[in-house]
């Protein structure tokens, strides 16, 4: 008990604690993994299909910190709008973005899209 009343709470642990909790899948969810592709075709496909979450798929985020899935996601500041968007919306659309917003999202969703969180729109 003592050691819990030394415990202070600012507004980032709380976050993340938030963050993960609301957005960890059931224990009865299970994600699709994608076909494996090279991080590149990844990239590559984001000029021609858009993303959108998959439907068991929960992305939310606080200021700058976003969480999918229970897991915190690394989004640099240049990403900050598409990455609401995405949150936002449940979708994406990428190709009207340019290569550095592509090369970007690589970066910060191709895990996501392997995990089978994050899927491209038909």
């Amino acid at each position: 008990s003592e050691m819990l009343q030394k415990i202070t709470w600012d507004n980032n642990h709380v976050a993340d604690f938030l963050g993960k909790y609301l957005t960890e899948p059931k224990p009865d969810v299970v994600f699709e993994p994608a076909r494996k592709i090279s991080k590149a075709d990844f990239v590559n496909k984001l000029g021609k299909k858009s993303l959108q979450l998959d439907l068991k798929s929960q992305l939310l985020f606080y200021a700058n910190h976003f969480y999918l899935n229970g897991e915190k996601l690394s989004v640099p500041s240049t990403l900050l709008a598409e990455i609401r968007t995405l949150a936002d919306n449940k979708r994406l659309q990428t190709p009207a973005l340019g290569a550095n917003i592509h090369a970007g999202l690589g970066d910060a969703l191709f895990e996501a899209f392997l995990a089978g969180f994050i899927n491209f729109s038909e």
